[in-house]
This record gives C-alpha cells, sequence and structure tokens, in this order.
C-alpha cells in the first residue's frame, strides 16, 4: 500500500492549491452528483429516489461519505473522492504491471498518467468524472484476472467480477465494455475446463444486478 499512498499525496499535494480549494472551475455532471449525493442522504440512500441519466447512482453514492461521518458534502469532498479514485487505479495499473516486470519498471509506466493527473490544467481532468468508478472497476478486474492466472488465487477476481457486475449502475457507455471483459474472461476459463471458478463469476456477476433491479 506504500505505492498507493505515495501516488495519493502526489497528486493531492500537486492539486491542493489550484484545484481542492479553487472553485473557480464548476463542471455540470460533476454539480448533478453532488445534488444528487445529497438527494440520496436526504431521501434515506433510497437509490430510486433518483435523478439519474447515464450516471448511474453508484456515482453519487460514493460522494455520500462524508454524511457517514457527520460532515457536509461539498465540492473538495467530491474533488478529494475523484483524486482517491484516481490513485487507486493507477495502484491498480501498478499491481498489473509488477506481475510481469519489476516494480521499478511498473511504476515507470504509470508514471506520465501520475503528471498528468497531477499537473493538468485541462478542466476535462479536474472534476469528478461519471468515468472514474467504471475504469476502476475494469482495472480491478482485469488485475485480478492477471493475479489468478498467475497464482491461482480468485478473490482479487472474484471481487472484480462482483464490481464489474455493478457497472451497470455506474456508467450506461461502459455497460458493453464490461460485459465482453465478463464473457472474454469465461470463455478463458471455459476454454481451459476450469468450470467451477465459471460457475462462481457467473454467480457473483449477475447476483448484485438481480438483487438491485428485484429489490
Amino acid at each position: 500500500m506504500f505505492v498507493f499512498f505515495t501516488i495519493f499525496s502526489f497528486i493531492l499535494f500537486s492539486r491542493a492549491s489550484s484545484y481542492l480549494l479553487g472553485f473557480e472551475l464548476l463542471n455540470i455532471d460533476e454539480s448533478q452528483m453532488m445534488a444528487n449525493a445529497i438527494r440520496l442522504h436526504l431521501n434515506g440512500f433510497n437509490i430510486f429516489e433518483f435523478d439519474g441519466t447515464s450516471s448511474g447512482f453508484l456515482n453519487s453514492l460514493i460522494l455520500t461519505w462524508p454524511s457517514l461521518l457527520g460532515l457536509d458534502i461539498t465540492f473538495l469532498s467530491t474533488r478529494l473522492t475523484a483524486l482517491f479514485l484516481i490513485s487507486l487505479t493507477l495502484y491498480f495499473c501498478f499491481l498489473y504491471f509488477s506481475i510481469e516486470i519489476n516494480k521499478f519498471l511498473s511504476f515507470q509506466i504509470i508514471f506520465p498518467a501520475l503528471i498528468l493527473f497531477s499537473f493538468t490544467n485541462d478542466p476535462d481532468y479536474q472534476h469528478y468524472s461519471s468515468e472514474l468508478l467504471s475504469t476502476l472497476f475494469i482495472i480491478i478486474t482485469l488485475c485480478g484476472f492477471k493475479i489468478y492466472t498467475e497464482t491461482n488465487k480468485i478473490y482479487l477476481l472474484l471481487f472484480g467480477i462482483f464490481l464489474l457486475g455493478m457497472v451497470i449502475f455506474s456508467k450506461t457507455q461502459i455497460i458493453p465494455t464490461a460485459f465482453i471483459l465478463f464473457f472474454s474472461i469465461l470463455a478463458f476459463l471455459l476454454r481451459n475446463k476450469d468450470y467451477f471458478t465459471s460457475a462462481k463469476i457467473l454467480i457473483v456477476f449477475f447476483i448484485p444486478i438481480i438483487i438491485i433491479i428485484f429489490s
């Protein structure tokens, strides 16, 4: 986890004055997700009392974490959430590459992305985006699958598959990517006659979808 905290601290320090504490830059999507987060909190986290667009309720639900601590949902907390998700995504990219190569080279691969998210002035990279959560889900799944093929450890893969199934509730446009990735992993397992693991990921992928849709 040292690498994750290094990544998060670097981005946080780099953006502290120009991004986190300056609210001159406002984004419509970011503001809507914040408003939805406040609405979810005030409605007792009822996901059916939600003003959704292509951005699903998960993107707003994650922004409600300050309310669990008795704090307000603000631009500061929203943008801290964005930095946290970016840092996690880069960290799991680092883990993915470190399976094949050493950690130093893995960090060098993600370093350009780290610099981009730390110092960019492009407004499209400076707000909480609905793509962040879905991208993290996909990266975790890829990392878990890579670890499983190398070590036969299945826990991160199952966690990633669970999150992959939740993409339907986070970003409509990324649903095809999530399904293609899921069925590609399933096809790989079936081709290798790993039927038990195939059954596990089928259950883990569809159960949260069924529970939420029919609840």
